[in-house]
């Protein structure tokens, strides 16, 4: 069994165990665009090698998501999971790119189901809105998007890279699904405005790795959509991924991520995935060793959790009275984290097959 399909099952018992609404107060995953994230792994392991538990499942979160859309202050905003509150009716916080997340994930479950498929016509529907909203909303003249509410404060203003990164995600393949210029003209402008971005390092609302493997990501999908006719863009796409986030990556491996050669921040992983995805079209020597190295060490660290939560269970309290207070998190806490996360279990799946991952393959 490979490690993808290990934590793909992991995630598909999760939910059978907690319901779909675990979103909502699972320890390791209580926002729903870390849950979409796991979802999406799922998926992509169902198209390598198709389970009978990972379909239903998802499909299950996706109704669950669709409920509870519109009751985050507006009727067409999804709702992340964090309970924050409203004053005045204005929310507290709410953010395009977790959202774009859901979104994307939504768009995955419904391109397995049949044309008509009762779901798969609400969940088209639903994302419609959804990018309706948004574009109307939060994006910019540029076709980038603002972050949403901070603090009860309307961000939107600046642009938000991460917004931009997870819109474009979903904006692609739902351009391909409904045929709706608007989304592909959108897509054209996230896609230019990352492919021009220098601003890596500054901390709105992120960091050097995370920045980088977001838009990397992003920056991908473009890639796998953009026309033959766009050769410019692509041009401009293909350097920045090279000079803005391979480069750095490469440089500072065992640094400012992957430090001492380990997995040790939650974006790890998807940078991880964009260096596998870079490789065969950038063909450099040091990508290749740098892939292979981070890929070994995250799979003992994946196995190593795999391990400890069959034999510990999903039960942390039966274990707690046996187990040191500081070591809860290192014995518990963490071998749970890494079996179902979702950003790991997508970079382990891409490592097996590029395209299995939404929407970098056929849509």
């Amino acid at each position: 069994m490979s490690i993808a399909e290990k934590q793909a099952d992991e995630i598909a018992a999760t939910l059978r165990d907690n319901g779909a609404l675990w979103s909502l107060r699972e320890e390791w995953c209580s926002q729903a665009f870390q849950q979409a994230h796991a979802v999406r792994a799922m998926l992509a392991v169902h198209r390598i090698k198709p389970k009978r538990q990972y379909l239903p499942a998802a499909k299950e979160w996706a109704v669950m998501t669709l409920n509870m859309q519109g009751t985050h202050g507006h009727p067409d905003r999804y709702n992340m999971g964090y309970g924050f509150r409203t004053r005045r009716g204005i929310t507290q916080s709410w953010f395009v790119a977790d959202c774009g997340t859901i979104a994307v994930t939504l768009l995955d479950t419904a391109s397995l189901l049949e044309r008509g498929d009762s779901l798969r016509a609400k969940i088209l529907d639903s994302v419609n809105r959804f990018a309706g909203y948004i574009i109307k909303e939060w994006s910019m003249p540029d076709g980038s998007f603002s972050l949403g509410f901070y603090d009860f404060e309307k961000m939107n203003k600046k642009t938000y890279h991460c917004a931009t990164a997870q819109s474009n995600l979903f904006l692609w393949p739902l351009y391909k699904m409904t045929g709706n210029e608007l989304y592909r003209k959108q897509a054209v402008g996230c896609t230019r405005w990352m492919a021009n971005w220098k601003g890596y390092d500054e901390s709105y609302f992120g960091n050097s790795l995370g920045n980088r493997a977001y838009n990397g990501e992003s920056l991908m999908v473009s890639l796998s959509h953009l026309g033959k006719e766009e050769k410019k863009l692509r041009e401009e796409v293909l350097a920045h991924i090279k000079n803005g986030i391979v480069d750095w990556a490469l440089e500072n491996f065992g640094g400012s991520w992957f430090k001492d050669g380990k997995p040790s921040h939650a974006k790890d992983p998807l940078l991880l995935m964009v260096m596998r995805l870079a490789k065969p079209i950038l063909k450099d020597s040091r990508l290749s060793k740098t892939v292979n190295i981070g890929y070994a060490s995250l799979n003992g660290e994946i196995n190593k959790s795999v391990k400890a939560v069959k034999k510990h269970g999903i039960s942390g309290t039966a274990i707690a009275s046996h187990v040191k207070p500081d070591a809860l998190k290192k014995d518990i806490f963490l071998p749970k984290y890494y079996s179902t996360d979702g950003l790991s279990a997508m970079a382990t799946a891409v490592y097996t097959d590029a395209k299995s991952l939404f929407p970098l393959g056929k849509t």
